[in-house]
């Protein structure tokens, strides 16, 4: 009867903790809306990507929209992932780290609401640093351009690096 009891509060306090924790709420669950230009916008929010299951983000116009639109990556994550650590990722900036490697890598500019590429050491740095502009504003993005601006940028990047570099060299490995 006892080891019954036990089990029996063990479980409902897992329950409390895991299962209703996880419960995303209904206004989550809405479709991007960006709404229409006034009010000094337009601004950059973010909105939960019940698909992916990520906070994206998106340029609001500053009138209209839905209840799926918050301020900051963070409050996102804290409201329509309940019960899971936040782990801002997109709003942090770029950071080249501390090792002493030249290796291209690609950060998310909320600003811009794009991927920019810099310079990464190869060591340290934070968690915005992607090995392409696709992967990059897959998960940070939710623009539905995004697989142009990357071809964009990427075509860019190649033309600036190959106007500057010596003839004979070649190009460099691009990660598209």
């Amino acid at each position: 009867m006892k080891s019954t009891a036990v089990l029996f509060v063990f479980v409902a306090r897992v329950c409390r903790i895991y299962g209703a924790s996880q419960i995303t709420p209904s206004y989550c669950l809405k479709p991007k809306a960006a709404g229409k230009t006034c009010g000094g916008g337009p601004f950059t929010s973010w909105y939960f990507d019940s698909e992916s299951r990520k906070c994206k983000a998106f340029t609001f116009g500053g009138c209209n929209g839905n209840l799926n639109r918050f301020s900051s990556e963070a409050q996102c994550q804290r409201w329509c992932l309940r019960g899971v650590p936040e782990k801002p990722v997109c709003s942090l900036a770029a950071e080249k780290g501390d090792g002493t490697g030249a290796i291209f890598a690609w950060s998310y500019d909320a600003k811009q609401d794009q991927c920019q590429v810099f310079l990464y050491s190869g060591f340290g740095g934070n968690s915005n640093n992607f090995q392409s502009c696709h992967q990059c504003m897959n998960r940070c993005s939710g623009n539905k351009n995004a697989r142009y601006i990357c071809n964009v940028l990427n075509y860019q990047l190649m033309i600036y690096y190959y106007t500057r570099l010596p003839f004979g060299i070649g190009w460099p490995i691009w990660k598209i």
